[in-house]
């Protein structure tokens, strides 16, 4: 299940349960639409909380979408997870596209306060220290 709104800082969606590939193609298209209406420097809040580690044949149209949305404007985005596999596999898919520069990810599970963490990175660009310290670039990062 997911569902896709337009927020005053961009774009927040919220997936949850198994994903497949045909419900990915429509979140994508949702996404790409929505984005099309927003100023550039748009933000993505990502609430995965729930959400089952996505199957291979999905991660492509994910790859695909994040590119999308840092060609139409996206400034920052955070994926709220509680699963560590998921937030691994968003890791290696973020690194991947280059999607890890704008992106912070939060575990929802070891803080009541992951809301206010996302906040402050998408509005503010401050990451705390719910942020996951590993997702913090380095100089080097852009490197690919």
């Amino acid at each position: 299940m997911y569902k896709v709104e337009k927020t005053h800082y961009g774009i927040k969606f919220r997936f949850c349960g198994f994903i497949d590939e045909q419900e990915v193609k429509r979140w994508a298209g949702e996404v790409r639409q929505a984005t099309e209406s927003l100023p550039k420097d748009f933000c993505f809040l990502a609430d995965m909380r729930g959400m089952k580690p996505l199957p291979p044949a999905v991660w492509t149209v994910v790859e695909k979408a994040e590119a999308w949305a840092m060609k139409a404007g996206l400034k920052r985005a955070v994926q709220i997870v509680d699963d560590p596999i998921t937030a691994m596999q968003l890791k290696r898919l973020a690194k991947h596209t280059g999607f890890i520069d704008r992106m912070r990810l939060i575990d929802a599970s070891s803080s009541a306060a992951w809301e206010k963490a996302a906040m402050d990175w998408l509005l503010l660009g401050v990451a705390s220290d719910l942020v996951d310290p590993a997702e913090t670039p380095l100089p080097h990062s852009h490197e690919r």
